[in-house]
């Protein structure tokens, strides 16, 4: 059973000193980590547990983030691991993206390219169709604006993906590439085939896509 930010904080972190805080916060990240492998990897048998890791994921990142901060309060001074910077700059240029495409499909589903831009705070689209996919005529975000659509697309963590993700045993299947654009030109990729980031339903609910059929 997970326990909220704030008994978490006072049973495990308040009165110990920086060296057990950092402790603690070491252990909290290998936590993270292996919840991460857990989801990706993990067969449906190992995932269907109560709270799921998914719940339990978003519990132990706001136990760090706390933890941090407890620490930092205490004299520490926290240096940040390399992964941990790249998170960190990922989400200091969320301001400044201009554009998320993401192509998304495979084999019997067909493939969707769909591109999220912006016209002041006012969210615009560009899709195109391939292999049978075909647009349904449904209307996209229409009860949110810009800055909504960047808080959700920050929820989903991308800056702790791997840039590719592929599973060279299985054929066909489903493929997909997230291209997001910034307002200096620069671009990040991430893509795969028959593979995902943990998280990637999220990637869907925010793109408002519906997940492939196999």
């Amino acid at each position: 059973m997970m326990i909220s930010p704030e008994g978490y904080i006072e049973s495990e972190i308040k009165g110990k000193s920086k060296e057990e805080i950092l402790r603690k916060i070491r252990g909290l990240k290998q936590d993270i980590g292996r919840l991460r492998n857990q989801i990706e990897n993990g067969s449906i048998e190992d995932i269907v547990i109560e709270p799921s890791p998914e719940t339990q994921l978003m519990c132990v990142r706001e136990y760090l983030r706390r933890a941090i901060l407890e620490y930092e309060a205490a004299g520490g001074e926290y240096h940040m691991s390399n992964k941990e910077k790249k998170v960190a700059a990922f989400d200091e240029d969320l301001k400044k993206i201009v554009s998320v495409t993401f192509e998304y499909g495979g084999f019997f589903s067909g493939t969707e390219c769909r591109k999220v831009y912006f016209d002041g705070n006012t969210i615009k689209t560009e899709r195109e169709f391939y292999n049978g996919a075909f647009d349904n005529g449904e209307e996209l975000f229409l009860h949110i604006d810009k800055d909504g659509f960047l808080e959700d697309f920050g929820s989903i963590h991308i800056g702790e993906w791997k840039h590719s993700y592929y599973d060279p045993d299985i054929l066909d299947g489903t493929q997909w590439h997230l291209t997001i654009e910034y307002v200096d030109g620069r671009k990040r990729e991430y893509g795969g085939s028959n593979a995902f980031p943990y998280n990637f339903g999220r990637l869907l609910e925010v793109m408002e896509m519906e997940e492939c059929a196999l």
